[in-house]
């Protein structure tokens, strides 16, 4: 009886798996058949033929592969700089803007693995470079943490300095945080780069803020140039000046304040310290006999 009980119990199971895998392969954001590693690794490595065969058999080319958040054959492909996988999957309808579970595009792996032809190839074919992911990157900020200098220069010719990311930062304000002089030098050459330069984030500070906060006083140099009003406050009401003076990077912070001051700059006010206010001798409580 109990030999009984445990067969129906297996073939249940079994059954229950059977049943589904097959709901798995059939719908186009969930994880295809177990022979779908196979599919997303010929998109990685470009092998077309391999990617025909699964398309004869119906597989979508906007499937997701679930182990890995998502992604599609089209973001293998990029993320791999194959850009004749990326024209093939393109004949065959693969969305271009399509985001997996972070929000992460196929240009974003592009943009992040330094494919500059690939990239092109999904730019001509209408990616957005304005897309942000969850954590509110774009293509153009992995492009600026990897420094990838001729891909900023492409992403920035389709439009990738339009989008404000994480509390409101700029492409420009990123290359600050991240000390990628480079890629600030060139967002400044640009018409756009004193506008940029003078925007600030939800904390009211902008990119020459940034870079004193942070005390990089290379940075501090670069931007000053373009920097409108040098005693702009942020939302705690600290200038530039305050922020470079308070930052914990002594080397050459002396000689930056030395040209801040030469710009007019001053001290937006008292500054706020956690020390407690002292209270004078008359106002203490006597104490109790």
């Amino acid at each position: 009886m109990k030999k009984a009980l445990f067969v129906l119990i297996f073939v249940v199971f079994v059954v229950g798996l059977l049943v589904g895998g097959f709901r798995q392969q059939s719908s186009e954001s969930k994880v295809v058949p177990e022979a779908g590693r196979d599919f997303f690794h010929a998109a990685y490595t470009g092998d077309v033929e391999q990617l025909d065969g699964y398309f004869k058999n119906g597989v979508s080319p906007n499937v997701k592969n679930g182990r890995t958040h998502g992604l599609t054959p089209l973001m293998y492909a990029s993320w791999g700089g194959k850009v004749e996988a990326i024209q093939y999957l393109f004949a065959n309808g693969a969305d271009v803007n399509e985001v997996n579970s972070d929000g992460v595009t196929a240009l974003m792996l592009a943009a992040y693995a330094n494919h500059e032809e690939a990239a092109k190839v999904l730019l001509d074919n209408k990616a957005s470079a304005d897309l942000l992911d969850k954590k509110q990157n774009s293509a153009l900020t992995f492009a600026i943490t990897k420094e990838n200098i001729a891909m900023i220069k492409l992403l920035i010719s389709y439009g990738g300095l339009n989008q404000r990311g994480r509390m409101g930062r700029s492409p420009l304000a990123v290359a600050t945080l991240k000390n990628k002089t480079n890629a600030l030098r060139i967002i400044l050459s640009l018409p756009q780069g004193r506008v940029l330069a003078n925007r600030k984030d939800t904390t009211a500070m902008n990119p020459f803020m940034l870079a004193a906060k942070a005390g990089n006083v290379n940075l501090v140099r670069e931007l000053l140039p373009f920097t409108d009003d040098v005693n702009s406050t942020d939302f705690k009401g600290r200038t530039a000046f305050d922020l470079l003076s308070k930052s914990a990077v002594p080397e050459g912070k002396l000689s930056a304040l030395k040209a801040i001051r030469s710009r007019g700059a001053r001290t937006g006010g008292p500054i706020r310290t956690n020390r407690k206010q002292e209270v004078p001798s008359q106002a203490r409580r006597t104490p109790k006999r």
